[in-house]
Formats: C-alpha cells, structure tokens, sequence
C-alpha cells in the first residue's frame, strides 16, 4: 500500500533513504544542508571539547596548525584544478576525455600526498612529539579518503543532480570526522 497515493514517489522515497538517511524527510535541499551541517558542527564541538580535556595543548597546536595544514594543503592542490576544469561546460564529444582526466586525478592525489607528507617529515623541523611522522602519514591517509568523494561529486553536479552533491559532500565530512 503506497504511503503518499504514488508509488513512484514512495520508491523515491524509500531509495532516498537508502542513500543518505540524514535528510529524510526534507522537501528542499537547504533544508538537507542546514541540518547535515548543525549535525556535524555539533559532532565536531562535542569531539573537541572530549579531546581539549585529555591531549596536551602542545600536541593540539601540532594537530591544529601543521598537520590540519598538510590536511588542506593536499586537499586545495588535489580538488582544485580537477574542479576547474571538471565544472566547466562540456559537450557530448569532450565527456570521454573528461571521464579520463577524472580518473587520472587519484592517483596523482597519491603522488601529490606521499609528496607533502616527506616534505613535512624530513624537510621542515619536526616538533619535539613522538609518533610526529605517523600524524602526518594519517592526515595524507585521511586527505585521500576524503578525495574519493570527489570522482562522485564531480559527475553529480556535471549531470545536474541537486540533492546528491549533498548527500556526497555529507559522507566525505563525515570521513574527515572520523
């Protein structure tokens, strides 16, 4: 038995769902935004607030300063030119080479992190900390998990999907949190 009258859109419902449970029931995808993001913002101060009270503060400048730098820094240089590129308008003929160029960019992301994470370990002065190279070993590992949600990301918005990119973008800061 349909639950709204339309089967059609109880499937899209449901599959909505499935997909990304965080923004059922929500009729715009503002109102998916707004929620995921008061969420995770609230995720975030809770797991700062736990780890303000058991790490070190100097291990906290570290974390927030150097290794949320390297963080960024692959982030900006792996995203950045393939979204260039990527977002602009494209005809039917071009989308082959588009669909190569999306999937050459992960492995240059790899190349691009093991390259900043030697130049922060070996070329700039390491802080007095144990396990300093092993952070930032984590934070590229953690640069590259949020990179896989850019290769769906990419071909959502390029096909016009509106809620998607958010659902998309949801997961990936939720990978970054974790």
């Amino acid at each position: 038995m349909p639950i709204n009258g339309n089967p059609r859109k109880d499937r899209f419902l449901k599959e909505r769902t499935q997909l990304c449970p965080l923004f059922y029931p929500s009729d715009t995808p503002y109102e998916s935004s707004s929620r995921s993001q008061v969420v995770l913002r609230l995720l975030t101060f809770i797991a700062n607030g736990y780890l303000v009270r058991i790490v070190a503060p100097e291990v906290l400048g570290v974390v927030y300063v150097r290794l949320t730098l390297l963080l960024t820094t692959i982030l900006f240089l792996s995203r950045e030119p393939l979204r260039k590129v990527a977002l602009t308008k494209h005809s039917l003929e071009e989308w082959p080479r588009l669909v190569a160029l999306i999937w050459r960019s992960f492995p240059f992301s790899i190349g691009l992190a093991g390259l900043l994470v030697v130049v922060w370990v070996w070329l700039l002065d390491p802080p007095p900390l144990p396990h300093y190279s092993l952070g930032c070993v984590m934070f590229g590992v953690s640069a590259l998990i949020e990179l896989t949600a850019e290769l769906p990301y990419i071909y959502l918005v390029n096909n016009l999907y509106i809620r998607a990119p958010v659902c998309v973008r949801v997961s990936s800061l939720k990978q970054h949190i974790m």
